[in-house]
C-alpha cells in the first residue's frame, strides 16, 4: 500500500513529466538544421528529456520504496 505522502510525490512528479513531454512535443517542429544551429534550443530539449527521465526513475524509487516497505510487514 503506498501511503498518501508518497502518492502525491508520485502525482507530482508524473505532472512534471507530462510538462515535459509538451514542451518536447512544441520542439518537434524544429528541423534538424535549426535544432543543430540553436544551442538554446537543443540546452532546452535535453534539459527537458533529463529531467523527464529523473522523474521516470524517482517514481520508480518511490513505487520500490513502498513495496518495501509493504514486503517487510
Amino acid at each position: 500500500m503506498i501511503d498518501a505522502e508518497t502518492e502525491t510525490r508520485i502525482v507530482e512528479k508524473a505532472e512534471y513529466i507530462d510538462e515535459a513531454v509538451t514542451v518536447l512535443a512544441r520542439k518537434q517542429d524544429l528541423d534538424r538544421e535549426t535544432y543543430l544551429a540553436d544551442r538554446e534550443q537543443r540546452a532546452v530539449v535535453e534539459r527537458e528529456f533529463q529531467t523527464a527521465i529523473e522523474a521516470c526513475l524517482d517514481i520508480a524509487e518511490l513505487l520500490i520504496e513502498s513495496q518495501g516497505e509493504y514486503l517487510r510487514l
